[in-house]
């Protein structure tokens, strides 16, 4: 982890935004390979009724996609809902769970969003970049960008264009034949095609990634007493 780039997560928006922007200076969009490594899926569950997070990070082993640990942390939560400071939100809490874990990942999943953000900084970029690890935005909808939806069958997908610069930032990803895609996009050490087939080789029988869909799972596990 690169200590010196953590910041407070409970600012202001104008703050919020300032973080963003310097952070975004120390992303790195690069080809990737996925070999043997320990991947972790990471995903955040929420219980409005006590304003609570509930983080879970699922350690995978590939290529066998073998659970090798799952770490959960509860906290409350200080950042509102906005889209697009997702990372405020969720991080803390993240950061709890990753404090936990005894087996390091090489490579991290996210349940949000990466570049395909109105900043080109979402959640996997800010925590990719903080922890200095090949990062990938996963997410379950789409927050930013056009694309033009792709065929209906496994392995089709579209890329996401920014309408202000009008360049790629990400791809609408089809991992089953007839389901909604997931939305894709580079975290850090990582470029577009890269992290595309990275989630394929991640995806077996089901719409999300393996690591997400774990984390997904156990993420619930933190509102059990």
């Amino acid at each position: 982890m690169n200590d010196r780039l953590l910041h407070k997560w409970d600012v202001d928006l104008n703050e919020a935004r300032k973080i963003q922007e310097r952070l975004s200076k120390h992303l790195v969009l690069e080809p990737y390979t996925l070999g043997k490594c320990m991947v972790a899926g990471i995903d955040v569950s929420f219980r409005k009724s006590t304003q609570e997070a509930s983080a879970a990070i699922a350690v995978m082993s590939y290529p066998q996609l073998r659970i090798i640990e799952i770490s959960i942390a509860r906290m409350k939560m200080t950042f509102p809902y906005i889209p697009g400071y997702l990372a405020f939100r969720e991080a803390p809490a993240i950061l709890e769970a990753w404090a936990k874990l005894k087996t390091k990942p090489n490579l991290l999943v996210f349940d949000g969003q990466g570049l395909a953000h109105p900043r080109r900084f979402g959640l996997a970029c800010h925590l990719g970049v903080i922890f200095d690890l090949p990062a990938i935005g996963c997410a379950k909808s789409h927050l930013y960008g056009d694309f033009v939806e792709p065929a209906q069958e496994k392995g089709a997908y579209s890329h996401i264009i920014d309408p202000a610069k009008q360049d790629k930032i990400g791809a609408a990803v089809r991992t089953r034949n007839n389901v909604s895609c997931v939305y894709i996009s580079p975290g850090n050490h990582m470029d577009i095609e890269s992290a595309v087939r990275t989630i394929f080789s991640l995806t077996h029988r089901y719409r999300l990634p393996e690591p997400i869909r774990y984390a997904h799972k156990y993420s619930g596990k933190g509102w059990e007493e």
